[in-house]
């Protein structure tokens, strides 16, 4: 299974892949990332286009965290 968080006011998505067994429950929380933030601060647009190539498929505004159950 593939999960993808995307925001249409900021650049790149975060994406969590896992394997998803029959009979079991799965949990996830959408948190603001708090690297892009910072990438923002300092640099700016250039940041943020810098930090979605450097980290491809874990950037973007927010992040997956799966949850206990």
């Amino acid at each position: 299974m593939t999960l993808t968080a995307t925001s249409w006011s900021s650049p790149g998505r975060y994406t969590v892949h896992f394997n998803a067994e029959p009979g079991k429950r799965y949990a996830f929380v959408i948190a603001p990332r708090d690297e892009q933030a910072a990438v923002m601060f300092i640099g700016g647009v250039v940041g943020l286009a810098a930090d979605t190539i450097a980290n491809g498929e874990t950037s973007g505004a927010f992040k997956i965290i799966a949850t206990p159950q």
